[in-house]
Parts: structure tokens; C-alpha cells; sequence
């Protein structure tokens, strides 16, 4: 007996995952082309917001169907192919998610003027969730300030990496 899932319910046919798959494309391009925007205004921030999660679920969708795809029949190489696209897609996604994450807690001042927003009251629990990560996140300026403390000992790292270069290839 061969087990199988309805996953109609997802998709109803490859047409449409395709569909979807390409959707997601097209807002990682616009998510990363407009990033800074957040911090233009509020408006700026909602729409960037709305369709940084409208993306999200649309990768669940496409990672589900794909992964229970998979898992109904090993062999079929295009399966394994979609699943590794959009694997490639959620890195992406995960890429830009992070620097979202980054400027919103950067400017959080700016982002909880945003919130006190009526629009704007039903992200705050998914903004809030960012902020809390504020104390474990190191800032680009303090980052900068890190690397330069260890450059010293980088380049002589470097230095030590290229005598032993040369010494080989003696």
C-alpha cells in the first residue's frame, strides 16, 4: 500500500508553486532594495513590515510542500531540486530578516514612536520580539570598535600566514 498526502491544500498543482516560488524572488529583491526605508516614516515601515512577513509565509508554504514532496518519494531529483532552491531562497531571506532585525533595534527609539501608531499595534509583539534581542547584539559601531582593537594581531596573523607561505613553497 502506497501512502500518499493530499497536499491541495498547499497547491493544486506545480503551476502554482512556481507562482509563488518566483513571488518570493521578486519581494527578497524588494525587500533588500529597501531596507532603509524603515526608517523614512511610519508608512514606509508598515508596508516594508507587511511584506517582510507576507514573504515569510509564502516560504512556509513552498518549504512545506516541497519537504512532503520529498518525503513521499526520495527519487524524484526535482523535489530534492525545489527543496535545495528554496533552502537557498530562506538563506536569503534569513540575510535580510537579520538586517532588518539590526536597524530596528539600532533605531529603536524611532521604531517604538512607529508603534504607538493604531496601524501599527498589531506588530508590536513581532517587534518587541526583535528588540529584546538588543542586549545580545553587537552594533555596527561597536563592531568597527572590535576590529579595530584585534587589528594588530590580525595583520600579524597575516603576516605570520605568509612566511609560512613562503617558507613552503621553498
Amino acid at each position: 500500500m502506497q501512502l500518499n498526502w493530499d497536499l491541495t491544500h498547499l497547491y493544486k498543482n506545480e503551476e502554482e508553486w512556481n507562482k509563488d516560488y518566483k513571488k518570493i524572488e521578486e519581494n527578497l529583491k524588494e525587500l533588500n532594495t529597501n531596507i532603509k526605508k524603515i526608517l523614512y516614516n511610519k508608512e514606509e515601515f508598515k508596508k516594508y513590515l507587511e511584506l517582510k512577513i507576507e514573504t515569510e509565509r509564502i516560504i512556509d508554504r513552498v518549504f512545506s510542500y516541497s519537504k512532503k514532496k520529498v518525503h513521499l518519494n526520495m527519487t524524484l531529483e526535482n523535489y530534492k531540486e525545489q527543496m535545495k532552491n528554496v533552502l537557498s531562497l530562506y538563506g536569503k531571506f534569513q540575510v535580510i530578516s537579520n538586517e532588518f532585525e539590526k536597524l530596528c533595534i539600532e533605531n529603536e527609539n524611532k521604531i517604538q514612536e512607529y508603534l504607538k501608531d493604531r496601524e501599527l499595534k498589531k506588530y508590536q509583539r513581532h517587534i518587541k520580539l526583535i528588540l529584546r534581542k538588543k542586549e545580545h547584539t553587537i552594533t555596527s559601531k561597536e563592531n568597527l570598535e572590535l576590529l579595530a582593537n584585534y587589528e594588530k594581531e590580525l595583520q600579524d596573523i597575516r603576516n605570520k600566514y605568509q612566511e609560512t607561505i613562503m617558507k613552503i613553497g621553498q
